[in-house]
């Protein structure tokens, strides 16, 4: 902040005293005032502006009515030894802190520690000063349309030497993601498991403004059972970081790859049907009750510190992977309303808990609405829309399109899509209405939302609302492990 005038008035007779020069001691001012009489009443006005403020013509104006006291020299002695102890004491407060953090944290953490004991941006120092004069203040008032606003503290900034980094969970486009612990998280004592994500050192300027977009965009989803939980960060200074919820069991793309595991070693067992088994047997029954699609619990919580690193346990099971595809769509039917615009939606984004919670993650490439990509990165080009590839155009529709392959990668136990097409061809084959087939274990109803899902026209497609509500009213069978032969071979997981 910068004084621009300071100047008093005495009430009595309206004179107008200016003040001629501020004397500044360390974070306060002393104001001095030549021409005061004892009992008369005063009104101090400042005026000043905000160094911060982008806006230079804003200025702000302080003031407040005082009764002039006059001290003797009696209290100037009193006044002298008081401050004296009180100066004493906080000195020693002051030492006793810097010995106990001195154990507690490295020299970088106490650097920061000093910054928050020595600085406080959340107030305005003429107001604090102020509130410190000695001056006897019965009638004050304050200018309402001056008063300077308060600034507001991020309630997502996070200390970053409450923060201790553990091990490396993964690499992600920006840099590594940590699990790690963070003390005293939202007002929770001792430690909390997290996952911290982290930009590297060196970062261009252009990675730092895109991580920054993504923190930003983080605050404005809220939470959602099917949405990896934004829970603080660290940007007022570098490296910055991204706290987040730790969900420490894998990704979705490494459990459909289990379960193909698990379907060879069941083929090769013969535990499915014989080759002679009369192909009357083969033809599907109308689904039962059970068949239909399983609801999940909206109130499992997600897993504890004791569950880092374990896998749920995978199961060959239909009505698993229609719920995953219902949890999925949900979240995204979620983030839909917000609206915010995912951009890379794949089996490979989504985390699984061990009780088979699925959470959307990975918002690297997210964005808050419509958005048109002018920048020339690295893409997920075989789950992108046509409208996305061609004019680089994003939205909650083109996230229906990338929902659709990724029905297919359920479908096909994490296959690779377009697996016999180059890069530079998929555009062409996907104008020309070339589309993924159809996987065995998938029924027509859900091979006909995958269709939908990826018509060209995106005002076509159906939204995430719309798919959830598909998935909780039709009574049909999705997914059936009962109609692939034991001979069929799933799709490569790899690009040729």
């Amino acid at each position: 902040y910068h004084i621009t005038n300071a100047f008093y008035i005495r009430q009595d007779n309206n004179d107008r005293f200016d003040v001629p020069k501020l004397k500044y001691i360390k974070s306060a001012f002393e104001i001095p005032m030549e021409y005061l009489r004892h009992g008369d009443v005063y009104k101090l006005v400042i005026e000043y502006t905000d160094d911060n403020n982008i806006n230079p013509i804003c200025k702000y104006k302080s003031d407040l009515k005082f009764v002039a006291q006059l001290p003797s020299k009696h209290d100037n002695f009193l006044n002298f030894k008081r401050i004296s102890i009180f100066v004493l004491f906080c000195l020693a407060l002051i030492l006793l802190c810097i010995v106990v953090k001195w154990s507690l944290f490295s020299s970088k953490a106490l650097e920061s520690i000093k910054k928050v004991l020595f600085s406080d941006y959340r107030r305005s120092p003429i107001i604090q000063n102020l509130k410190k004069s000695s001056f006897s203040l019965p009638n004050q008032e304050i200018n309402t349309l001056y008063t300077p606003l308060e600034v507001l503290e991020d309630p997502y900034e996070f200390p970053r030497q409450n923060i201790e980094i553990k091990k490396v969970l993964g690499v992600g486009a920006f840099g590594e993601v940590y699990y790690a612990k963070a003390y005293n998280l939202n007002g929770i004592s001792g430690f909390t498991m997290v996952a911290v994500k982290l930009l590297r050192e060196g970062a261009p300027k252009e990675e730092q403004t895109d991580f920054l977009a993504e923190i930003k965009m983080f605050k404005n989803i809220g939470v959602h059972k099917n949405v990896v939980k934004f829970l603080g960060c660290v940007t007022k200074s570098q490296p910055y970081m991204t706290i987040m919820e730790l969900v420490a069991n894998g990704a979705l793309k490494e459990y459909l790859l289990k379960l193909r595991e698990i379907w060879i070693k069941n083929k090769d067992r013969r535990l499915f049907f014989p080759d002679d088994m009369d192909e009357k047997l083969l033809k599907m029954s109308d689904p039962k009750e059970s068949d239909y699609i399983m609801r999940f619990d909206a109130d499992v919580q997600t897993p504890l510190l004791s569950d880092i690193g374990s896998r749920p346990e995978p199961v060959l099971d239909h009505r698993e992977l229609e719920n995953f595809a219902l949890q999925i769509a949900t979240g995204m039917a979620y983030l839909e309303k917000i609206p915010v615009v995912h951009r890379d939606l794949a089996a490979r984004n989504i985390l699984i808990t061990k009780e088979k919670i699925l959470k959307i993650s990975d918002f690297g490439m997210s964005r808050c609405g419509p958005y048109v990509n002018r920048h020339f990165k690295k893409v997920p080009l075989r789950w992108m829309a046509i409208e996305a590839i061609e004019q680089f155009k994003t939205d909650s529709k083109s996230d229906v399109w990338s929902f659709g392959v990724l029905l297919w990668e359920i479908g096909t136990l994490g296959a690779f899509p377009y697996e016999n097409i180059p890069n530079d061809l998929i555009l062409q084959a996907l104008k020309s209405g070339a589309r993924l087939s159809r996987p065995e274990i998938c029924t027509d109803d859900l091979y006909t939302l995958m269709r939908r899902c990826w018509i060209e026209n995106p005002k076509d497609r159906p939204t995430f609302a719309d798919i959830v509500e598909d998935f909780n009213a039709k009574k049909h069978v999705y997914v059936d492990f009962n109609r692939v032969n034991p001979n069929y071979v799933f799709p490569p997981t790899d690009p040729k």
